[in-house]
């Protein structure tokens, strides 16, 4: 169809584009398949979590070091309380330099140029659409993941970070880390904020 060329360009500027998280540089076209998992499904039991406590235990677990404001001036969270369990997909897990990663696609529209795509405006957008919430769940479910399935696993040595690719600023002709939002949260964040989830703390 007509958008086969437009859509195979945009698989080859996402394949060809350099990552860097937490002072580590790769492509995704780099990766073996074997090292990469997609749609990574997770479940694991939830402790009674509120909006309330979910955001105390956010801001508690320290998220916004790198420049996002505090998050109690973020959208309040708003659902009813909960007991049970997490259900979830993770686009993409996959393994590189003895460390793994979790990777989400976005395909926010945050304007026309590449500095649309610069680092303060995804992180504004990552606020606005609670995207922290979601890439601590991601994380806490990785990590209990890996946990379980990597011999000798320690955090610090083998979770590499979280990225999300906003696919509309990806661009060869951009600079390096346009439409690239890499993170990786402390040890001790995970572990307050599983704990919370978990109904541990």
């Amino acid at each position: 169809g007509r958008w086969e060329p437009v859509l195979l360009k945009m698989v080859s500027r996402v394949m060809a584009a350099q990552i860097e998280c937490a002072g580590t540089r790769f492509t995704l076209s780099s990766l073996p398949m074997k090292d990469r998992i997609a749609e990574l499904e997770f479940l694991f039991p939830l402790g009674a979590i509120t909006p309330g406590g979910l955001s105390e235990a956010l801001v508690g677990s320290g998220i916004g070091n790198e420049g996002v404001k505090a998050l109690l001036d973020e959208p309040m969270l708003e659902f009813e309380a909960h007991h049970g369990f997490l259900r979830g997909f993770i686009d993409l897990v996959f393994r590189t330099g003895g460390r793994y990663y979790l990777l989400d696609w976005k395909s926010n529209y945050l304007g026309d140029s590449p500095g649309d795509y610069a680092r303060a405006p995804m992180e504004r957008e990552m606020r606005r659409h609670r995207y922290d919430l979601q890439y601590m769940l991601y994380t806490v479910a990785l990590h209990r993941f890996l946990s379980r399935g990597v011999g000798g696993y320690c955090y610090e040595d083998h979770f590499g970070g979280v990225v999300y690719m906003f696919l509309r600023g990806i661009d060869e002709n951009a600079a390096p880390g346009c439409g690239i939002y890499g993170i990786r949260p402390g040890l001790e964040a995970v572990r307050r904020f599983e704990s919370y989830l978990c109904g541990e703390g």
